[in-house]
């Protein structure tokens, strides 16, 4: 983790201190500094723009009523994180329960049209185009959730371990398969775009 990094989550912890020990601003602070991740991970998790807004609606509710019980020395980031993976979880459960919604309904065409563009638009950072998105639904939820904090949001395994409760040599081997699904996924479906990329690197 970079020093910068490390920074960016002292801060985001000393918030949350904060908030805890009476400052009525400090958790709408820490809400500002967080959502636009939070949003980034909920999307590339659920794959769907109204399940992503209740999602991290929903964890920062619970981070809210559980402020009190945060252990200072901890990771925030993981704490934070396990929480938005857990309610992305629990949401395509529900979403299975209910019949899945296509992407095309569901709206990422509709990022753009949104009242608060900067969360939306953080949905496809990383040139994370909709085609990526899409095949994303069709790994597996563990290995969607690995590739996601891994090879899109670029945490380290170390991590990744820590946020989902598993060893690192599971957060690898998970990593790799779904790295390999991911590659074959692109093959299959778009040929033409996986050899432009792959004759670019």
């Amino acid at each position: 983790m970079s020093a910068d990094s490390s920074r960016v989550i002292e801060s985001w912890a000393s918030l949350l201190v904060r908030s805890r020990e009476g400052d009525s601003l400090a958790f709408e602070e820490l809400l500002r500094a967080c959502e636009r991740r939070v949003l980034t991970i909920a999307f590339q998790i659920t794959g769907n723009l109204q399940d992503a807004q209740d999602v991290a609606q929903e964890s920062f509710l619970r981070v809210y009523r559980s402020r009190d019980r945060f252990q200072d020395g901890r990771s925030f980031e993981a704490w934070l994180y396990r929480i938005v993976v857990n309610q992305a979880r629990k949401s395509l459960a529900r979403r299975r329960k209910r019949g899945m919604r296509s992407l095309e309904e569901a709206g990422v065409e509709n990022f753009r049209d949104l009242s608060r563009p900067d969360p939306a638009q953080s949905a496809v950072a990383g040139d994370l185009s909709d085609k990526v998105v899409k095949l994303l639904q069709e790994l597996s939820p563990r290995l969607r959730t690995v590739f996601i904090l891994r090879d899109l949001q670029g945490m380290e395994t170390a991590e990744i371990a820590l946020i989902l409760s598993r060893t690192e040599t599971t957060v690898r081997r998970h990593s790799a398969d779904a790295r390999i699904r991911m590659r074959r996924l692109l093959e299959e479906r778009h040929p033409g775009n996986f050899r432009q990329k792959v004759e670019k690197d």
